[in-house]
């Protein structure tokens, strides 16, 4: 799901910016999937400022 988004080769390190930690940015995505299934009233939710920090240092 990560990555066919069009943004995707941002988490990938940019013009010196170091790669995201995707493992974590993954795990984010499944928790918030796991509370939609949970929570069926859910209908949207906005994620606002998300940061995805570097490998091992999470998001």
């Amino acid at each position: 799901m990560i990555r066919g988004i069009k943004g995707y080769r941002l988490f990938t390190g940019y013009r010196g910016h170091l790669p995201a930690d995707l493992k974590d940015l993954e795990e984010i995505l499944l928790r918030i999937s796991h509370l939609a299934e949970e929570i069926p009233k859910i209908s949207a939710l906005d994620l606002n400022r998300i940061f995805a920090l570097p490998p091992s240092q999470g998001c």
